[in-house]
């Protein structure tokens, strides 16, 4: 899988990351620190987020954050305090762009938010009782996309043309497995399918980094399916070999039994 985020901060940029390799564009000096200490210690980057003035970042062996704002204030909420959750258990963390304190995230457990535009907050409340959420991204001008367990969507805001590219791909039964959307530009966007093709929106000057990462993420799924079709080769092989294996066994069972019947027939035929 391949892991983007857009950064509004100090200017917009971009983060990408795929195992652990990574690389970026104009993202808080925090998180740059944070990226290469997972890097030098051969960690993946398994989530990473950046809100206006906040960044979240969850790797194989950490989680680390910009200790104010949305992270903070989700961590102080009585629903966390009751449950006891800590950095540690957030899992991923998205923040909103026009409410600093405002937040959607994951634990092992459940997923939990606060201060987000009334229309998402109500269609969450419906796919989580319903259907499940994959994951959600809000952009400018509110816009907002919820992509359910099942492949469905729903979306508020977005510009015609990504309408559209994620009607169509849903037709295809192609489903989203991840999307994110620029806290400043309404017309840029980053999808990743199930199949880990993508389908990106992006300034030119990003796309051959980018495109980079996301060759990198196809290559890895490309190899482990040639694994997982080895095994299942071998497996194939194997099974044939233990059934040949067991007609042998019954073969032998089957001679050893006619052997036995003729010599006791031949006993019986040589007494006096």
């Amino acid at each position: 899988m391949v892991l983007f985020a857009f950064s509004s901060t100090p200017s917009e940029g971009y983060v990408v990351s795929c195992g652990t390799g990574s690389a970026w564009s104009s993202i808080p000096e925090g998180l740059v620190t944070k990226i290469k200490e997972a890097a030098s210690g051969n960690d993946n980057v398994l989530s990473v987020s950046i809100g206006k003035n906040d960044w979240f970042i969850n790797t194989t062996t950490s989680v680390g954050c910009h200790n104010s704002g949305a992270v903070m204030t989700f961590l102080t909420s009585p629903e966390a305090q009751a449950q006891n959750i800590k950095l540690a258990d957030i899992e991923s963390f998205i923040f909103m762009p026009h409410n600093p304190t405002g937040y959607f995230c994951e634990t092992d457990k459940s997923q939990y938010w606060d201060g987000l535009p009334k229309s998402l907050s109500d269609n969450i409340r419906f796919s989580t009782s319903k259907f499940g959420i994959r994951c959600i991204t809000v952009g400018a001008e509110e816009q907002w996309v919820i992509v359910r367990n099942d492949g469905s969507m729903a979306f508020s805001g977005i510009t015609e043309n990504l309408a559209n590219k994620l009607k169509e791909s849903r037709a295809a039964n192609k489903n989203v497995k991840f999307i994110t959307l620029s806290f400043d530009n309404p017309d840029l966007y980053f999808i990743e399918f199930e199949d880990c093709s993508t389908m990106t929106r992006l300034p030119p000057s990003w796309q051959e980094r980018v495109q980079e990462y996301t060759k990198k993420s196809l290559d890895m799924v490309t190899r482990a399916g040639q694994v997982r079709g080895s095994t299942k080769t071998v497996a194939a092989v194997q099974r044939i070999a233990d059934q040949n294996n067991r007609n042998l066994l019954n073969n032998l069972a089957t001679l050893e039994s006619t052997n036995q019947m003729a010599w006791s027939a031949l006993h019986l035929a040589l007494l006096p």
